[in-house]
């Protein structure tokens, strides 16, 4: 074993004194997407932000830009924000951690990495190749970090509960890859995996405010992203997870303080994107050109890009409350009243559901001085001739963003808000075929983050199911598609129990495996709705996996 990680260290940096493995920007890829990862989100360069494989080997840019805000009010009436638009240069937000000079960076590792490190580790013990990418990741404890970064990372608060996660093998809270620990994507309480690709960034709100012109709302933050590479399952191989996290740092309360997303949606040729959004049900928006069968840029059926939001920040209940408000933003010039925000009172308004000449959103054409007050632009399905979708409205073509708020909550010193969220692109043919791959696609990413246990079971997951009789040592759904029944197979340790879910995340049944066919069970399927369900899935030796099956007529 270690004449193999010695060969592999020849392409690496190794040992103590290496320059930091950190740059301004690192790309995380599957085989499907790749997605520039910036310190305070996503910014594209002069290839893309969010580019996808489209069959064929063309590869198209879906987004240019994707960045935080934050505004509020502080108890004396002064508003206050931080934001970001297109321009890093131009914002409230600086990259690195307040105070730490060169520490602006994005760190990025592999899973390979890892588990060269783990392979490392179990031949003697000792690390004896250190990997760069592990040695300087800036979790809390890291000793190497002035050596491999230039600086040593924050001990204390709030440095502390900002610092990127680990896995923390003795569970003393310090990072020691000395001792085999190895960084992690994580979110409290839900989950922890070591993903495929992983991106870690820290930023925090500038003294001056020189994007809003205003008071800053002052917090130390952090942007954790990750892709998994999953055997073509497209539900994760076409998706990016980011988790933001922020920290308030100063002394007085701000009320009524609103975070949002804003995005700038690019499908091929930025200016003909329409939106819409799958609200209040699934917490979803997303972007699809406004001529569903061709675009300039991507060809024939251009795709779909999703933003699909899991938890948002918790009032001081510790109650999630989700998307209130959806807006769309119109950078041109064409519409005065929606222009792109310039002015404090912009920002503020935009995130409150209010247009800049101090209209609220309404039902309707642009979502301007329609027929009623909404909170959510779009809902309707843009096939639908009787509903409000940018299609059905025939709107105006111009190069379109999304603004997508959270119900105001009351920072008080100390605390900590989070948002986490996936971008999954569809490459299906045609808007309904899109929508309903990505309504499945929310829901399988809705069961992993909430319920999926992950551990070392989840390479299965990953496993393709076959559609014949199975071979090797792997759980096999046949038939699949389905008409009246379908088998779940083991080829390994015999099943304990399944559980059977629709795409809406609904219960359907449990099964458990009889006594003379422990390695297989058989569903009845002939009375349910045709459609595509979940099966979950666990093991008599304790592994668990998720599957779909496909039940037709």
């Amino acid at each position: 074993m270690r004449h193999l990680i010695t060969l592999s260290s020849i392409f690496l940096t190794c040992g103590l004194n290496a320059q930091s493995p950190a740059s301004n920007h690192a790309w995380l890829t599957t085989d499907n997407i790749s997605v520039r990862i910036t310190p305070t989100g996503i910014h594209a360069d002069s290839s893309g932000g969010f580019l996808l494989n489209q069959p064929g080997g063309n590869t198209v840019n879906l987004l240019s830009h994707l960045t935080p805000w934050i505004v509020g009010e502080d108890p004396a009436g002064n508003l206050k924000a931080a934001c970001e638009l297109e321009d890093p240069d131009f914002s409230d937000w600086k990259p690195g951690f307040r105070g730490i000079p060169n520490s602006g960076k994005v760190w990025k590792l592999t899973n390979d990495q890892i588990a060269i490190h783990l392979a490392d580790f179990a031949d003697n013990g000792v690390i004896d190749n250190p990997i760069p990418e592990i040695f300087a990741w800036p979790a809390r404890g890291n000793q190497y970090s002035l050596d491999f970064n230039g600086f040593a990372v924050p001990f204390e608060p709030p440095g502390l509960r900002l610092l990127a996660e680990f896995y923390d093998k003795n569970d003393n809270g310090m990072y020691d890859p000395q001792e085999g620990e190895y960084p992690v994507f994580a979110y409290p309480g839900t989950y922890r995996l070591a993903g495929d690709q992983i991106a870690y960034a820290p930023f925090y709100s500038d003294a001056l405010a020189i994007l809003t012109n205003g008071k800053t709302v002052q917090t130390e933050a952090r942007l954790l992203a990750a892709t998994f590479a999953c055997n073509q399952q497209e539900f994760l191989e076409n998706t990016v997870f980011m988790d933001y996290r922020f920290f308030y740092s100063d002394i007085e309360k701000v009320h009524s303080s609103v975070f949002s997303l804003f995005t700038d949606f690019d499908i091929g040729n930025p200016n003909d994107d329409y939106l819409g959004s799958t609200l209040p049900f699934s917490w979803s928006v997303y972007a699809y050109n406004s001529d569903t069968l061709f675009d300039v840029k991507t060809g024939a059926n251009p795709p779909m890009l999703s933003l699909n939001v899991f938890n948002s920040p918790v009032d001081t209940n510790g109650i999630y409350h989700g998307i209130y408000k959806f807006m769309p933003v119109h950078p041109g010039t064409q519409e005065y009243f929606a222009d792109s925000p310039s002015y404090l009172s912009d920002f503020i308004s935009y995130s409150s559901g209010y247009w800049r000449d101090g209209t609220p959103l309404t039902y309707g054409g642009l979502g301007h001085l329609g027929s009623s007050v909404t909170d959510w632009a779009y809902t309707s399905h843009p096939a639908d001739p009787l509903g409000w979708s940018e299609l059905s409205a025939n709107n105006t073509l111009e190069d379109r963003s999304a603004l997508v708020s959270f119900d105001a909550v009351e920072l008080r010193p100390g605390e900590v808000k989070s948002i986490l969220f996936s971008l999954t692109a569809s490459k299906e043919a045609g808007i309904s075929a899109q929508l309903n791959q990505m309504k499945e696609f929310k829901s399988l990413q809705d069961y992993l983050i909430y319920w999926y246990s992950f551990d070392s079971s989840f390479q299965m997951l990953c496993d393709p199911l076959e559609t014949a009789e199975p071979s090797g040592n792997r759980m096999v759904i046949f038939p699949n598609p389905a008409s009246d029944y379908f088998n779940i197979r083991s080829t390994g340790s015999p099943i304990k129990d399944i559980a059977l879910y629709d795409m809406l995340g609904r219960w359907i049944g449990n099964y458990k495996a009889s006594l003379d066919m422990a390695n297989t069970i058989r569903v009845e399927v002939a009375g349910m709705s045709p459609g595509v369900y979940m099966v979950s899935w666990r093991l008599q030796d304790g592994k668990q996996g998720l599957g779909k099956v496909v039940v037709g007529r």
